[in-house]
């Protein structure tokens, strides 16, 4: 059963499987407004937030009212919960700068955010020899 009309990218389920929430690729750029769509493929209200492309995306909470997702600069970055009702943001982590975080989850008692941190250190040097 198709739920939307737009290229739609890192679907999520709700914990009660009443809402299916997406990022929106129709629009041309950098950054893919966040959606969501009922089971049969109705819209719902979902608070104004955007994905850079970047890193994996966002997680419901498990009782499903907000959703935890990173935000902020390329490689300084802390994860954000959103209130889906209210749309109120409230910061979780206050991460030191250099890493980024491409992968996470949250614990199913919602009290613990498992991640990945990248920092690329290499140094590349040319040698001619001559």
């Amino acid at each position: 059963m198709k739920l939307t009309n737009v290229p739609s990218y890192n679907p999520v389920w709700s914990p009660d499987n009443a809402r299916i929430a997406f990022y929106d690729g129709s629009i041309g750029g950098a950054t893919f407004p966040l959606k969501s769509v009922s089971p049969n493929g109705d819209p719902l209200p979902i608070p104004d937030v955007a994905y850079r492309g970047e890193y994996e995306g966002y997680r419901f909470t498990p009782d499903g009212k907000a959703i935890v997702m990173p935000q902020g600069q390329f490689r300084a970055m802390d994860f954000w919960m959103i209130d889906i009702a209210t749309g109120a943001q409230r910061r979780l982590t206050a991460l030191k700068p250099g890493y980024s975080v491409p992968n996470f989850d949250i614990s199913p008692d919602g009290k613990e955010i498992l991640f990945d941190r990248v920092q690329e250190n290499s140094d590349i040097v040319l040698i001619n020899r001559r």
